[in-house]
């Protein structure tokens, strides 16, 4: 796990969430119907969004040396793109929010949570484990 590159860890982060919208999206639309299906597929595309900034971002500051500021900017990323998606949907009052989208974001984004450390679970490992200079 320590040694994939973003494309893979994307491709990863995208599976388990399409695994978790296969639990998903039968209660949305047990629920809600087909605004319970859209409310919970756009649930899991402001947590790919916010999961595959902090990817991103988590790449470009690796290194021992930059083990807080990857901490911080991936969690903020990963925490704040979604949260403010979420807030955007609900100041517009619309059907989404009274569909209970915020429920689907936060369970998207326990997958996205759990995947996530698991990466950094394992980069950390691989730091550790390195021959140092």
């Amino acid at each position: 796990m320590a040694n994939l590159g973003t494309g893979p860890r994307l491709v990863l982060l995208c599976l388990v969430l399409v695994l978790c919208a296969g639990v998903v999206l039968p209660v949305a639309w047990w629920l809600d119907g087909a605004q319970g299906l859209r409310a919970s597929a756009l649930g899991g595309v402001f947590c790919f969004l916010g999961g595959g900034a902090a990817l991103l971002v988590g790449e470009l500051l690796r290194g021992p040396q930059q083990v807080l500021p990857h901490t911080l900017a991936t969690m903020f990323l990963r925490t704040s793109v979604p949260l403010a998606l979420c807030a955007a949907v609900y100041l517009r009052r619309g059907a989404l929010a009274d569909t209970g989208l915020a429920y689907y974001v936060l369970t998207f984004y326990l997958c996205t949570l759990m995947l996530e450390t698991v990466f950094e679970t394992a980069r950390l490992q691989g730091m550790a484990s390195a021959p140092r200079a």
